[in-house]
C-alpha cells in the first residue's frame, strides 16, 4: 500500500447504523441559539407606562461581517477554544434508554425492531463568546438584567439543560452563563452600537448511532431448590 491510500475500517462500517451529520460544538451552538432567541427581556417603562417587552431578531452563528447591517437587537456566538473531549469510560457505553428510538432514520429497519442503540463515547464542553448587539442604552441593560435568572430558572441548580437539534439525536444540552462585561470600544461607540460581551459554558454527550442486534434485554435464571426434596440433597 502506497502512502496516501485510503484505508476502510470495515470494522466500524459494519457497526456504525448511520454517520453523525452534526457534531457536538454544533449542537450546543444551535441549542444555545434557540434559547436565546426563546428569551423576552423587558425594559422599564416607568411608573406610568408599562415595560417594552423584546426578543432578539436573530442569532449568527459567526462574527458579523464588517460592512453588515445588523437587526437589533441580536447576538452572535463563536467557540473560544478547542473542544476537550473528556472520557467517561475506559469503552464506549451503550445507552439502553434510546434502544429502537432513532431506528426511523436508518434505511431499512423494520419498525418496532429495535436495530439500533445510541452509544455514549465521551462527553464534549465547549465554552462560546456570545455578543449581543444593541443600539439602545436601554436594550442592553434589559438583557444583561435577565440573563442571570434565565440562566438559573430553578433553585436546585446552576445552569439550565436544554434539547438539542434532531440531528444529534435531541441530546440534552448543559448551559451555564459564566461572565457579563460591556464592550464600549471607539469602534462601537462610532456605530452607536451598545455591545455585551458574555461566556457561556456548554456541555453534551458524544454519541453515535450503532446497530444492536445482539442487544437484548436482561435475562436472569435463578436455580431454586427445595430443601424439603430428598433430590435436592448433595450426594
Amino acid at each position: 500500500m502506497a502512502t496516501g491510500d485510503r484505508v476502510t475500517t470495515h470494522h466500524r462500517e459494519a457497526h456504525v447504523a448511520i454517520p453523525n451529520r452534526m457534531g457536538p460544538r454544533k449542537a450546543m451552538g444551535e441549542a444555545l441559539a434557540a434559547f436565546l432567541l426563546g428569551l423576552e427581556f423587558r425594559v422599564d417603562g416607568g411608573d406610568d407606562e408599562q415595560d417594552a417587552v423584546f426578543s432578539l431578531e436573530r442569532v449568527f452563528d459567526r462574527w458579523p461581517l464588517p460592512d453588515e447591517r445588523l437587526p437589533y437587537p441580536c447576538a452572535s456566538l463563536v467557540s473560544r477554544a478547542p473542544v476537550p473531549v473528556l472520557q467517561h469510560n475506559l469503552t464506549p457505553t451503550p445507552l439502553e434508554e434510546t434502544w429502537g428510538t432513532y431506528d426511523g432514520l436508518v434505511a431499512g429497519c423494520a419498525p418496532g425492531g429495535k436495530s439500533t442503540v445510541l452509544w455514549k463515547e465521551g462527553g464534549a464542553t465547549v465554552a462560546f463568546q456570545v455578543d449581543f448587539w444593541c443600539d439602545t442604552d436601554a436594550d442592553r441593560e434589559a438583557v444583561e438584567a435577565l440573563l442571570p435568572s434565565a440562566f438559573a430558572p430553578e433553585e436546585t441548580a446552576a445552569g439550565v439543560i436544554v434539547e438539542g437539534p434532531p440531528l444529534y439525536y435531541s441530546r440534552p444540552v448543559r448551559l451555564v452563563l459564566d461572565s457579563m462585561d460591556y464592550d464600549d470600544s471607539a469602534a462601537n461607540a462610532y456605530a452607536n452600537e451598545r455591545r455585551l460581551r458574555c461566556v457561556v459554558d456548554a456541555d453534551c454527550d458524544i454519541v453515535s448511532l450503532r446497530w444492536a442486534p445482539a442487544m437484548k434485554p436482561p435475562t436472569v435464571l435463578v436455580d431454586v431448590e427445595d430443601p424439603a426434596d430428598p433430590s435436592s440433597e448433595e450426594d
